[in-house]
């Protein structure tokens, strides 16, 4: 058995696929297998992947037939994975060259610890790095603790798992952005402990990332939210993470709502649809888990009838722009 396989999803990635590919062949830890899945690319991405795999044969490929998201992509390498751990790293990111090293030395150091994180490094198009903090001291925490903590993305959702553990769970695909973000709260909520590393993974930061776009495809993260909340009720995650699931998606909700209630980009058929999909969400809504204090506070009372919730939303927009304040 193979220490770690690592998937690599792959569409229209030619400008950073072989910094990706370069930092996983050159890490320290060489039992690997890296399962490349082309998702239908139509740039010289393909070609990159079947040089690479001539060369070095730790290297997989898969090809989809046609493009289907991230999320069904890493499900179909998932199934060729033949590591003890499984990790997924994005076709325009890249690791340290020990950082899988570190991963697999911290979980056979812990005999619970049934998932490894990365050190999260975000990589500005500037040059600029910015460290993601963790806001915790200890090196191990118990699974609850760890899904509690990325319920809001204090914890990040990179890491690598024991494999029989992801096949259990794989990758959310009920939307093509976003939703796959809940696995990694449900993977942590059903380890029994996870391990805090200082493996870095370089998290590129740039506009043609799809989860960085704005628009419509916003209301994919409003909607992922909602069934992220579904799935932790479902798998009883305890009362303190549904609380913060809450005030996360409340936030997302709103943020949302008001981008596409100030937006004059969408047509009249966009902006029926829209309003669909934001009053399904807050139908969903659960005001009894938002602080007291969050409650009363102007502009964010959760007003479960849609048509006052949208009034309320633009009074508060407008009154914004009158004092001149940001939205």
């Amino acid at each position: 058995m193979t220490n770690i396989t690592v998937l690599v999803a792959v569409y229209n990635a030619e400008d950073y696929l072989e910094q990706c590919l370069d930092s996983l062949l050159g890490q320290s830890l060489r039992d690997i297998q890296v399962v490349c899945i082309d998702d239908a690319s139509t740039d010289r991405s393909p070609d990159i992947l079947r040089r690479y795999a001539q060369a070095d044969g730790r290297v997989c490929l898969l090809r989809m037939e046609e493009n289907s998201g991230q999320a069904v992509a890493r499900n179909r390498g998932l199934e060729m994975a033949t590591g003890e751990l499984t990790t997924m790293v994005d076709a325009d990111d890249y690791l340290a060259p020990d950082a899988l090293e570190q991963l697999w030395r911290a979980y056979r150091a812990n005999p619970s610890a049934d998932a490894a994180v990365f050190r999260l490094v975000r990589v500005y198009p500037d040059g600029r790095r910015e460290a993601h903090h963790v806001p915790v001291t200890a090196s191990l925490l118990t699974g609850r603790e760890a899904c509690c903590l990325s319920v809001d993305w204090r914890l990040h959702g990179y890491y690598a798992i024991r494999t029989d553990l992801h096949r259990r769970y794989p990758y959310h695909a009920e939307r093509r952005v976003y939703t796959d973000d809940i696995t990694p709260r449900q993977h942590y909520l059903h380890c029994r402990e996870v391990a805090l590393t200082e493996g870095t993974y370089y998290y590129r930061q740039h506009e043609h990332s799809v989860t960085h776009r704005g628009g419509l495809v916003r209301l994919d993260l409003v909607e992922a939210n909602c069934i992220l909340r579904r799935v932790l009720e479902e798998e009883g995650a305890g009362s303190e993470a549904l609380k913060r699931c809450e005030v996360y998606a409340w936030g997302v909700l709103l943020s949302v709502a008001r981008e596409l209630y100030a937006s004059s980009d969408l047509t009249p058929a966009e902006r029926r649809a829209a309003e669909t999909r934001l009053a399904d969400a807050l139908a969903t809504v659960r005001p009894c888990r938002l602080p007291h204090g969050l409650r009363l506070k102007p502009g964010y009372i959760p007003l479960r009838a849609y048509a006052l919730f949208r009034g309320q939303q633009r009074a508060y927009l407008l009154l914004r722009r009158l004092s001149g304040r940001p939205m």
